[in-house]
């Protein structure tokens, strides 16, 4: 079909472009903002290739609940009273053009390199949700237990950092 290209290069626009803005916005709150309109571009280019629960997981776990963590954190912390030295600036800013000349010469290189394996063939029960269940309760439960106490972990971090000294 016709529409599908056109849809597919519309979200990935979407989220290229929105994610270039993220990062250069100045203000925390509104790169958040930013990020999940991109989180949800990149969430229809999952639906546009037959993936709709990685699509759901996307909006329910990237757009909601960790932005959501993020936007709540970037409350409790006060950027005013601690400020940003421009020593830090131009020390990020070096950082930042070197981890994008990294990006870009590895992404050159993938492309120009040929896959060497077909993509691995799937069945039935690959987009059957209790799979998926089965093997994050599984497989992988102390990987998943893991992120869950490094987020709960950061969160506290966070709030503890941004408190206000009395």
């Amino acid at each position: 079909m016709i529409i599908e290209p056109i849809l597919f290069y519309g979200f990935a626009s979407l989220a290229a472009i929105t994610a270039l803005v993220a990062i250069t916005r100045a203000n925390p709150l509104f790169t958040a903002l930013w990020l999940v309109v991109c989180f949800m571009a990149v969430a229809g280019i999952f639906g546009l290739l037959d993936a709709p629960i990685v699509a759901l997981f996307q909006v329910l776990l990237a757009a909601g609940a960790i932005m959501v963590l993020f936007i709540f954190v970037l409350m409790f912390v006060d950027l005013d009273a601690h400020g940003f030295s421009r020593i830090d600036v131009k020390i990020s800013k070096f950082v930042g053009v070197f981890a994008s000349a990294y990006l870009i010469v590895m992404a050159a290189l993938a492309f120009m390199r040929v896959p060497r394996m077909a993509a691995p063939m799937t069945d039935e029960t690959f987009t059957n949700i209790s799979t998926l269940g089965r093997l994050l309760s599984n497989e992988y439960a102390v990987p998943f237990e893991l992120i869950t106490v490094t987020l709960i972990v950061a969160m506290v971090g966070t709030v503890v950092m941004g408190k206000k000294r009395i």
